[in-house]
């Protein structure tokens, strides 16, 4: 049995026992404000998955925030009660006797930023959850420390626990049976992250100085016993003692070895390769015809042709100004990384995602774009580097680093490729990069260290990138763009075989962002926009407000009517929302229920009549603001015959049944009865809205 399956029994334990969620939210932020405590304690991971239970509605959201900021705000209170108490003489008591270097540094921060280093000490810093105290041992005012501490736990307690509202919010775009999975996944992929942050803050330091002293004792054994041959083929010849050469190397063969291991995941669908489907979906579920042109703005950037042709020309300027060494390696990497993703693409085919107007027939596997460009690019970003001062270099790094990131981004937003292909792209790179850095730093001699100024270098590397990409982008862009499109097909249906049989051409199910089934269409409608929301309005329908405004969004969360209820982010077919999206008040009644119509891209002949695709539900608003916990039932035929329509002289309507075992697993677990209801209106030119 998965986790997923032991979360939802969870999460309906703790909905009807509030009082333990609570209870835990009090003592995680408390715990998390303790001095020296709080630096051990993941209470910042613990309250973004409280996050994640108010979202979806598990938790309550005022009472459980509350308690967030009061935990938060007793330990801050506890911790500068002990340093106003005892003052200089907690400096030698254990386990502060032993943290002497982090408290002066905490003293020194605080009387840098006085009171406000309670507040930034709340996010940042080694001695974060110990700043309170340092305040109470430096005689901070009691009156001033209160007001500060108040803002820093609200502050502290919104932030973190923000991320995971959003996430409980956003699980509640899924049916029952998926919202729990959706939870648990997010709720690891926050903890990992927050896991690598809190560990890179507190031990990267320690760690890479334990990874240096390693490879300096491994580099030493090497000079010494019998693969000294090894040691020369990459040793750093004006700097012999430089560790960094084996350093890279191992780095270059584990990036191969993980290049290996992603390769043999995609060849048997591993557990990587189950990603690749749904954060497809999920991605191309956020595209527009705007960003759309951004990121194929930035994919050409990585259009392998146009990056070899760079390299190729940045080497001539090189070799022009006597760089012969620097020109070598830069164009060596490019034919190297060029020559690898072809034969690898070669050797293996893995198909690219479908649903494009147009899908490449070449393999997906590796991004040659990402490849290339973490490669070639990587390479250009390591002679720049060498030409600006130390302090500059990591800005430098990152700049690059984040162009290399947008154009493989690029590739997965535009359905491109697959996570794994990108994944597999970034292993293959790097070691090509390293390999070729490590065959670069060997400087057989002084002179063959590239020494040449910002501004010569930076024209050259502007010049021979920007007319490639100029050209590539002159000749390609459109061409990109349009195939890039997501594929809407259409095609007719007649309109009296539909009517008979309505049930057996025309989609019956909606897939939610994860490409996995959410909902039933249990409408279909044929007839003419115009007309369909004419027949709406005059049986007192409403057209719901739309979601896109910053009033509607901000309404969702303060305000108590049913239609600013909805889901943060609208329901997507063919990956476009409602064309309408119309509610109906319920009489002496909060419910209401929701009509959603999408364009279906079937068209009845022979009167060219268009057949929309809907989703009627009935809907149960919370009872209190900020509950997120929404209850949807699709509507029963019979509530659809007395709520949305009667028969009428304009449209005519009958219901057809989907057997239960017709129906995906899914879909069953949503006790929808099987009906749907079926209405043709007739065109009429005298009805106008």
């Amino acid at each position: 049995m998965s986790m997923e399956h032991f979360l939802q029994p969870l999460m309906d334990y703790l909905r009807d026992h509030t009082f333990l969620g609570i209870v835990v939210t009090f003592f995680a932020a408390f715990l998390e404000s303790l001095p020296i405590l709080g630096t051990i304690v993941p209470g910042s991971i613990t309250m973004t998955a409280i996050g994640a239970l108010i979202g979806s509605g598990v938790l309550p959201p005022y009472l459980t925030i509350f308690f967030g900021i009061l935990g938060a705000f007793t330990g801050d209170y506890l911790g500068f009660w002990v340093g106003s108490r005892y003052h200089d003489a907690i400096r030698n008591s254990w386990p502060l006797n032993r943290l002497k270097k982090y408290i002066q540094y905490g003293e020194r921060f605080f009387v840098k930023h006085g009171g406000k280093s309670i507040i930034i000490g709340r996010f940042i810093g080694p001695t974060r959850a110990a700043m309170p105290l340092i305040a109470g041992i430096l005689r901070f005012s009691w009156k001033k420390f209160i007001p500060v501490a108040l803002v820093a736990s609200i502050l502290w307690s919104l932030a973190y626990m923000a991320p995971g509202i959003l996430l409980g919010a956003l699980a509640m775009e899924f049916s029952k049976t998926e919202m729990s999975k959706v939870l648990l996944y997010g709720i690891i992929t926050i903890v990992i992250l927050w896991l690598v942050f809190w560990l890179g803050q507190h031990f990267f330091k320690q760690v890479s100085k334990r990874i240096n002293r390693f490879f300096q004792y491994l580099w030493n054994r090497l000079n010494q016993n019998s693969t000294g041959w090894f040691v020369k083929l990459i040793r750093n010849q004006q700097h012999p003692h430089d560790f960094h050469q084996i350093k890279k190397f191992s780095l270059a063969v584990l990036f191969g070895f993980l290049f290996l291991l992603i390769w043999l995941d995609v060849a048997y669908q591993g557990p990587l390769s189950k990603i690749n489907q749904p954060l497809f979906y999920f991605l191309q579920s956020f595209r527009s015809d705007r960003s759309d042109k951004v990121w194929t703005l930035l994919t050409i950037l990585g259009t392998p042709l146009a990056l070899l042709a760079a390299s190729f020309l940045a080497s001539i300027g090189l070799a022009w100004y006597r760089h012969r060494r620097s020109a070598v390696h830069l164009f060596l990497v490019g034919i190297i990384s060029a020559a690898a993703v072809e034969l690898i693409k070669k050797i293996y085919f893995s198909a690219r995602p479908a649903g494009l107007l147009i899908v490449d027939k070449s393999s997906s596997f590796p991004s040659g774009h990402t490849t290339e460009s973490i490669a070639i690019l990587g390479f250009m970003a390591f002679l720049t580097a060498r030409t600006i001062p130390k302090k500059w270099r990591n800005l430098s790094y990152t700049l690059f680093c984040l162009v290399i990131f947008l154009i493989s981004f690029s590739r997965l937003i535009l359905g491109q490729h697959w996570l794994t292909d990108i994944l597999a792209a970034w292993c293959l790179g790097l070691s090509i990069l390293l390999l070729v850095t490590v065959s670069y730093r060997r400087t057989p001699s002084h002179r063959s260290i590239l020494k040449m100024n910002l501004y010569r270098w930076g024209a050259i590397a502007l010049i021979s990138a920007g007319i490639p990409w100029i050209i590539s982008g002159i000749t390609h862009y459109n061409t990109i763009l349009q195939t890039s499109q997501i594929s809407r097909p259409e095609y007719t249906l007649n309109q009296e075989q539909w009517w008979q049989q309505p049930t057996l051409s025309v989609p019956l199910f909606r897939a939610d962002r994860f490409g996995q089934l959410s909902e039933p269409f249990n409408v279909q409608w044929a007839g003419k926009l115009e007309d369909i929301q004419a027949f709406l309005i005059d049986h007192h329908w409403e057209m719901a407000v739309k979601q896109s405004r910053v009033s509607t969004t901000l309404s969702r969360f303060t305000s108590h009517e049913p239609e600013y209820n909805v889901p943060l982010l609208p329901r997507l077919y063919r990956n476009q929302p409602p064309a309408l999206f119309f509610i109906k008040r319920i009489p002496n009644s909060r419910d209401i229920l929701e009509l959603r119509l999408w364009q279906s891209g079937i068209t009845l002949s022979p009167q060219k009549v268009p057949l929309w695709l809907g989703v009627l539900t009935y809907h149960i608003p919370p009872n209190r603001i900020l509950k997120f916990a929404n209850r949807y039932f699709h509507l029963q035929s019979s509530k659809v015959l007395i709520y949305s329509s009667s028969h009428s002289d304009g449209s005519i309507f009958q219901i057809v049944n989907i057997a239960a075992d017709q129906q995906p697993e899914k879909i069953r677990k949503q006790n929808w009865d099987g009906d749907v209801f079926v209405i043709y209106t007739i065109p009429s030119p005298s009805k106008k809205l």
